[in-house]
């Protein structure tokens, strides 16, 4: 059949992958085959075809999304975001830098997951209740959960806490990713 790949994604997810080139190799094409999608199925969208960011950020208030709030509260919840994602990325940096190799992934993942687990992502804090109800107070990422959740529904709350917790945050993960690319460099 036309556009299936030539080998059988599972027969190479199947074979260990040892850590020398040949599994590195076997690996790329499991990935490459699960990125390809048979030629039937994307008949209507080429793979280069994806849509551009500002068409995603214009669909909500096209599609009439029901957000209250202003341009400013959308402003606010664009930057917020970037700088958890940047302080995530210098945290990540910071590890990689040190570990140098792919196993490095779940040393980055684990303490977000934590911190993000420890706090109300998904309903309010006056909803979470027992212990983690204690921690999740004091949990910096529930400041800027709530602040997000403010922006989003048009009365921005506790914005100052949120931006004092990312700018600590920020500050640590920038020094430590710093440290990792000293120790990359030391390495050579």
């Amino acid at each position: 059949m036309a556009g299936l790949p030539q080998r059988a994604p599972q027969d190479v997810a199947q074979r260990p992958l040892v850590g020398s080139a040949e599994s590195l190799q076997r690996l790329g094409h499991l990935l490459h085959d699960l990125e390809q999608p048979p030629a039937h199925l994307t008949a209507a969208r080429r793979d280069d075809e994806q849509p551009d960011p500002p068409v995603v950020l214009a669909a909500g208030p096209i599609s009439a999304m029901g957000i209250g709030n202003s341009a400013g509260d959308m402003l606010g919840l664009l930057a917020l975001a970037l700088a958890v994602s940047a302080t995530a990325t210098l945290w990540s940096a910071g590890i990689a830098m040190r570990l140098r190799t792919m196993q490095a992934g779940p040393v980055m993942q684990m303490p977000i997951f934590i911190v993000i687990f420890l706090a109300p992502v998904y309903v309010p804090l006056e909803l979470v209740a027992g212990w983690v109800h204690d921690v999740a107070r004091f949990n910096p990422v529930t400041a800027m959960l709530e602040a997000s959740r403010g922006f989003i529904v048009g009365e921005p709350t506790k914005v100052g806490i949120a931006a004092a917790c990312l700018a600590v945050m920020f500050a640590l993960a920038a020094y430590w990713a710093r440290g990792g690319l000293r120790s990359a460099e030391a390495a050579g």
